[in-house]
């Protein structure tokens, strides 16, 4: 390590190693390089050598990537991907408890002995779900953030349901009646009320923390979440516009009694969805790039506004009945679409399966001038949003891609799977009112009909046009949060300034 860096502060950043918990933590690392920190970003040694040249890609000279030794072989396919990595992630990051310690102490030694090492961390700021980092914070009087890389609403539910549920207390509920599934009628259901947010139903909640019975999913999310009210400060990414009377909520003596600071620093993104030169930029070098991604150059055909964007994320895979009901409404409602679709990762031992056989017999023929698939797990997502054909986005309701969304001002139709997913949706359809939900039928299943129905409204409809007049709203909104003197950027100096008293 050069002398360059021997006098600059040193954070530790440990994000829980998961796509949507990496992206805005490294992007969070990256303002932090900007403000004059050095960074030691920390993760599993196998996560980080799956997102290696992603993370190079967006390297600063101030950022040190660290692999945490994690005893799984590097070649090893498909275990940090889907639903079921959750365990995994958890596994591994439980067993690095040590690990961790050692990697500060090694650090605090180095900075003594060799001037030209990074100095000892004045700061560590890791995920919600790694509380035990805490204990090394106590143990080293470093203060420890908490990066939460959801909403204000998640984070809201996550301080007031634990603790209860850790007393064999139950949240209140009450009964709610809304529309049915067709529009028509009424049907009740169960809600819970969460201080400063609107009544959630039980299943917009994550589910963990909703079922009573212990569990290692409950357990797990109620031990990481008690330990919230001891850190130097919660770190969200979200900003105080979208979410002012949850962000009162959290910062109240009756949700905050520890009264720690709560700090909106988002949307933690990369630049060029914050900066519209950035961006600006962007979509120019996409159109003078000989090797312009197809799925551009076809979006350039169609007129502003008219096509739907499809993706489901990294850890999201509908199954193929699923996928087969999207197909059969998409088509039905004549709207160009774009869709990425990804297959479930293969076991060593199988093929993935051929991207044809995901699809209804004879529907890439019929929609051949319809709609553009990409059979990928990649696509160049920030120039589809920003892409002026696009005009709606069906989406699992992940955080980091309802942020892109909001911020390019482009309407939501929601289909939320599991996690904070759903409570994103409840708040984008119902607070934001950016935002449909395609609702699922008795069997777990969107129709094609609902799909249909869903797509021509968000689409065609006048209403469809108001979701999307607000999104622009927000999407200006953010901007301005993220800009010199705007509401996140001030959190962002309270954060340093913290930092830089315990030097």
């Amino acid at each position: 390590m050069g002398a360059a860096f021997q006098r600059l502060p040193h954070v530790v950043v440990f994000p829980f190693p998961f796509h949507g918990h990496i992206i805005p933590a490294f992007a969070f690392s990256k303002t932090l390089a900007l403000r004059g920190f050095f960074v030691s970003f920390l993760s599993p040694r196998h996560r980080l050598s799956r997102m290696q040249e992603a993370l190079d890609r967006g390297a600063h000279p101030h950022i040190r990537l660290v692999g945490l030794p994690d005893n799984v072989p590097a070649d090893q396919p498909g275990i940090d991907e889907g639903v079921n990595s959750i365990s995994w992630a958890a596994d591994v990051t439980e067993s690095m408890v040590d690990v961790f310690d050692r990697f500060i102490e090694t650090s605090m030694a180095e900075a003594a002995q060799d001037q030209s090492a990074p100095g000892g961390p004045v700061g560590i700021i890791s995920d919600n779900l790694l509380s035990w980092t805490q204990d090394a914070a106590n143990r080293w009087r470093i203060p420890r953030y908490v990066l939460y890389p959801s909403p204000a609403a998640m984070m809201s539910v996550l301080f007031y349901l634990p603790p209860l549920l850790s007393k064999g207390l139950e949240p209140p509920r009450s009964r709610h009646s809304e529309k049915g599934l067709d529009g028509e009628g009424e049907v009740e259901v169960e809600v819970v009320t969460v201080p400063g947010l609107p009544p959630l139903r039980t299943t917009d909640i994550h589910s963990a923390l909703m079922n009573t019975t212990a569990s290692f999913g409950r357990d797990f999310y109620i031990r990481h979440c008690l330990r919230l009210h001891e850190a130097a400060g919660i770190l969200i990414n979200t900003f105080h516009e979208l979410e002012p009377s949850t962000i009162a909520a959290l910062e109240s003596q009756a949700q905050n009694p520890n009264s720690v600071p709560i700090l909106p620093v988002g949307p933690l993104l990369p630049a060029e969805y914050l900066d519209e030169k950035a961006l600006d930029a962007l979509k120019k070098d996409a159109d003078t790039r000989e090797n312009k991604h197809e799925c551009l150059r076809w979006l350039d055909a169609h007129i502003d506004a008219s096509v739907l964007f499809i993706s489901f994320g990294t850890l999201i895979t509908p199954s193929v009945a699923q996928i087969h009901e999207f197909a059969h409404g998409l088509e039905a409602s004549g709207q160009p679409f774009l869709w990425v679709l990804r297959s479930a990762p293969s076991s060593p031992s199988s093929l993935p399966p051929s991207p044809a056989t995901l699809l209804p017999e004879g529907f890439l023929q019929r929609t051949a001038n319809q709609g553009f698939i990409i059979f990928s797990s990649w696509a160049p997502q920030l120039q589809i949003l920003a892409h002026s054909a696009v005009g709606g986005f069906l989406t699992h309701c992940g955080w980091n891609s309802t942020l892109e969304s909001i911020l390019m001002g482009i309407p939501m139709l929601a289909i939320p799977e599991f996690a904070d997913q759903r409570t994103n949706c409840r708040m984008l359809v119902d607070q934001w009112k950016i935002g449909l939900e395609v609702r699922k039928g008795a069997h777990g299943i969107a129709g094609r009909e609902e799909v249909e129905r869903k797509v021509r409204c968000l689409m065609q409809d006048e209403e469809g046009k108001n979701l999307r007049l607000r999104a622009k709203d927000y999407g200006s909104l953010a901007r301005v949060a993220t800009a010199v003197n705007g509401s996140s950027h001030k959190n962002m100096e309270l954060l340093v300034q913290g930092l830089l008293r315990a030097c």
